[in-house]
């Protein structure tokens, strides 16, 4: 129990039999000529050991300033009505917390900390001394993310940089990920013709880093420590080419690998057989997933999760919380599980599973997902991933060809691949992706295959035959929609003008 703080001006002024106290030491530092409110603080628990906690900020109204610093007792219970404090960097909120969860509440509680208590931050988020001071250079999203992420066991958010290279191809993918960015950079796409590598690349990468890559050419550099301490392949395309065998931790630097998907491996006669699964081993993993799932922190995961299904009205009436709950009733589970149409089945299992099996500094690796689910399921499920990558400190890659997916995603987070014969480049989208139309992504994105197929290729053989818009017209009978119209009037206008 903390017994007292005091504002001390010289680590030499702290008593040698120090205990249950914290000490704040005045920095000089000085935030716009108006606040000298930061201290550097030191605890001492009952036995006399001392840890250093790092910086905080205190703020009080500015008629309780007296040469610029807060007015305070040499020595106080806890900071008066009005008073509040923030830590300034994630290394402090966890060092509190490290003390153990009745110290660190105490020491939290009466320091009036705003990343402690919600309802402190909203009442004083608008004044003068938090705007210009405390959160100088600590953002809103920091102390909502990173910093209540620390202080509730979650994982600190940290940043990712790591590239995929080959470099007998000049073939360079930078991954670059920042904590609370916005938007958020923790997804990274691929995108490209069929045929271009996109499964190739998410294969390689997965047995890179878990150390299973034998013969490839490729290499994964990364930078500043990030290593990856889990992999997550998915793909229920009927001919992805992620590994099924999962690897577990054995040794304390081993990097684990999950599979889910549609391939499962059998031992027979001495041999390893990849076969195909059937819906029973489907519902079992689902089952043993949300067994899981019962427990924190992967309940409390779990539910948020699924809020994000709450629009579509399937599993809304599905009541997942409430599945959850009822779980040990398998034949109810089952009959849900099997009522379902195969997209809803596949993403329940796939959050369900990721969940089971994500930890901190996750790489999750997706191939196709779109191909089982209809637009609006897939952008919940992207946001989903995001939100919950975030929580656990995670990175994914997904290999798309969907439209919907790059509108999740900024494209400073993703790829364009193409291929010329043997040699595969790379490149990034010319105009931003997140938040764009549909019809503008599938025109720019992916305009080389559009282009030469479908009902543009149509399009472009009547303006070569017809050559007017009008004529054009008359011969579809009107039946275009409106991106066949406009397509069809950016032509004809051209042929016309020849």
């Amino acid at each position: 129990m903390l017994h007292t703080i005091r504002i001390v001006n010289r680590i030499k002024e702290i008593p040698a039999d120090s205990a249950n106290t914290l000490y704040l030491l005045p920095d000089s530092w000085d935030d716009w000529g108006t606040f000298r409110n930061k201290y550097y603080v030191i605890h001492y628990n009952r036995h006399g050991i001392r840890t250093d906690l790092g910086y905080i900020k205190i703020g009080c109204p500015l008629e309780q300033l007296d040469d610029r610093r807060p007015i305070l007792d040499t020595e106080f219970a806890a900071l008066p009505q009005g008073y509040y404090a923030l830590g300034q960097s994630g290394e402090y909120y966890q060092r509190v917390r490290d003390l153990g969860q009745e110290t660190a509440r105490d020491i939290l509680t009466k320091l009036n900390d705003v990343v402690w208590d919600r309802q402190l931050y909203l009442q004083y988020q608008d004044e003068q001394a938090m705007r210009d001071s405390l959160q100088r250079y600590v953002s809103t999203t920091t102390i909502e993310g990173q910093f209540r992420n620390i202080l509730q066991g979650r994982a600190a958010l940290t940043e990712f940089h790591f590239t995929y290279q080959k470099p007998y191809q000049s073939l360079h993918i930078d991954f670059d990920v920042y904590p609370e960015s916005v938007p958020p950079t923790n997804i990274h796409v691929l995108i490209g013709s069929n045929g271009v590598g996109k499964s190739t690349i998410l294969t390689e990468i997965a047995d890179i880093v878990v150390g299973r890559a034998t013969r490839s050419d490729a290499n994964i550099y990364i930078n500043d420590g990030s290593l990856f301490a889990n992999v997550i392949a998915m793909s229920f395309g009927a001919f992805e080419k992620f590994n099924p065998q999962s690897i577990e931790r054995r040794t304390e630097n081993q990097v684990t690998y999950s599979y889910i998907g549609s391939k499962k491996t059998l031992a027979l006669d001495g041999k390893t057989l990849t076969i195909g699964k059937t819906m029973d081993d489907f519902f079992n993993e689902f089952y043993q997933s949300l067994q899981a799932c019962r427990y924190e922190p992967k309940k409390t995961l779990f539910l948020n999760s699924v809020e994000h299904f709450r629009y579509d009205p399937i599993l809304a009436a599905l009541a997942l919380p409430e599945l959850l709950e009822q779980c040990d009733d398998r034949q109810r589970l089952h009959a849900a599980f099997n009522g379902l149409s195969s997209g809803h089945k596949i993403v329940i299992l796939s959050v369900a599973k990721i969940i089971e099996v994500i930890e901190e500094k996750t790489l999750l690796l997706i191939d196709e997902p779109e191909t089982h689910l209809h637009p609006p399921l897939l952008s919940a499920f992207i946001r989903l991933l995001s939100t919950l990558l975030a929580e656990c400190n995670g990175v994914a890659i997904i290999a798309t060809h969907s439209p919907v997916v790059l509108q999740e995603t900024p494209k400073r987070c993703v790829t364009v691949l193409y291929r010329s014969g043997d040699t595969v480049t790379s490149e990034r989208p010319e105009r931003e992706t997140f938040g764009e139309n549909v019809s503008v992504l599938t025109r720019s994105a992916f305009n080389l295959e559009l282009s030469r197929t479908g009902y543009v290729n149509l399009i472009q053989q009547m303006v070569h035959d017809y050559r007017y818009f009008d004529d054009i017209y008359r011969q579809f009978g009107g039946e275009l929609g409106s991106e066949a119209l406009s397509i069809l009037s950016a032509l004809s206008d051209d042929e016309g003008d020849r």
